[in-house]
């Protein structure tokens, strides 16, 4: 990265609030995202702006003066798992709770942030899409994904278009293509929030609807740790980022990284990058103007104990081990043969003072000088009167 990169972090919330302090020559500055409307309610409360994951940029909606980002929202407020650890069960405050796409405007003039635009996720047929899981299957005694309940530990019916979004990325038709945990799974969503089609792992037992098309291991993810970020490539192509290393990975600490051509509908490649000792923890990606692949990893730790950097990624030498994911199947395990990806140390964003924060998620360059990062506050479930329950707007600049 140069010298004189700026650094500007996307979070939310429904405050105004400003400040600048100055650090080795570093002037940072803090604006809170101003919300547009609730993202939902009920009789049962209020969900506010939060739980944002993921950051793209759209050239095409910007100007000098106002600058156009998308986030998405994850699957909505829960609470951590209760239960056995072969069979969770995951309470959620909202079951009705309905993932959205939202609009972020930084006007570059007044120095604000604001949500501009909410799009609720629809299904196919036109309906609300719902966060909640899709299947209740087990494989060797264990649940493929987390039981639903409410708040009062009753048991929810599960939703085979359930999604939990946590990448998102915008092809060059408009299109958003979300990448989600639960499949995991990739889906095209037209401009106004429409799931238009979804692509899941090649493993028919475990079919939640829509299409094959991804490789089989996939389907092995740990609970929780499906996709967590999404890049749009040149020639049609997404770049998709498991959260975390597969269960079966126990001597390689390696994240899968899939090529999927959205045109063929297609697995084109299988990479695998490698997950840093002090990290683990994939939190979003993106490619800047020249094409060039970044990607922010941390540990999910704050204070003196967390760990947050960006890498850029250099794949020319990495192996493509897509032909034997394809042989091997449910049963796919890596080799010593198989080349990481190489990756260099961008920026350290803990250094930049950003430890108060446990999910930093969404990454976004526009240029060799602009990187933007967004924050993931889980909605604030846990009622935490600190730095880390609310989402700001940092821009770092460097001299």
């Amino acid at each position: 990265m140069p010298k004189h990169l700026i650094l500007v972090f996307l979070i939310a919330t429904s405050c105004s609030h400003k400040s600048q302090i100055s650090k080795n020559g570093e002037k940072v500055e803090r604006l809170l995202i101003q919300e547009l409307a609730p993202l939902h309610k009920d009789r049962s409360g209020t969900v506010s702006l939060g739980g944002l994951s993921d950051l793209v940029f759209s050239p095409r909606e910007s100007t000098q003066e106002v600058k156009v980002f998308y986030a998405v929202t994850d699957r909505g407020p829960n609470k951590k798992t209760i239960g056995p650890k072969t069979r969770p069960q995951r309470p959620f405050l909202f079951p009705e709770f309905t993932p959205q796409i939202i609009k972020i405007e930084f006007l570059a003039k007044t120095r604000q942030a604001r949500v501009s635009e909410q799009r609720p996720l629809k299904n196919p047929n036109g309906t609300a899409v719902r966060g909640l899981p899709n299947v209740a299957a087990l494989r060797d005694g264990a649940a493929v994904e987390e039981q639903p309940v409410n708040s009062e530990g009753q048991v929810l019916e599960l939703d085979p278009w359930g999604l939990d979004p946590e990448g998102l990325a915008l092809d060059d038709q408009g299109h958003f293509w979300l990448a989600e945990e639960y499949g995991p799974s990739v889906a095209k969503v037209s401009s106004d929030g429409r799931v238009l089609k979804r692509w899941y792992p090649q493993d028919t037992e475990l079919l939640r609807g829509g299409q094959t098309g991804l490789p089989a291991f996939l389907s092995h993810r740990n609970l929780n740790r499906g996709f967590e970020a999404a890049v749009w490539l040149p020639a049609g192509k997404l770049l998709l980022f498991l959260q975390s290393e597969l269960p079966a990975s126990k001597h390689h600490k390696w994240s899968p990284v899939i090529e999927f051509d959205t045109r063929k509908e297609v697995t084109t490649a299988v990479y695998f990058y490698p997950l840093s000792a002090e990290g683990g923890k994939i939190g979003g990606a993106s490619t800047d103007p020249s094409g060039k692949i970044f990607l922010l990893e941390q540990n999910g730790e704050t204070g003196s104990q967390a760990w947050q950097k960006v890498f850029e990624l250099q794949m020319q030498e990495a192996t493509d081990v897509l032909a034997e994911t394809r042989e091997a199947g449910l049963a796919y395990k890596i080799t010593e043969q198989t080349v990481p990806i190489q990756k260099k140390e961008a920026i350290d964003l803990t250094e930049l003072g950003l430890q108060d924060f446990e999910k930093l998620e969404g990454l976004s360059l526009l240029s060799e000088r602009e990187m933007y990062i967004l924050n993931d506050n889980d909605f604030d479930v846990e009622g935490n009167a600190d730095e880390s329950s609310k989402s700001y707007l940092f821009q770092f600049k460097r001299n």
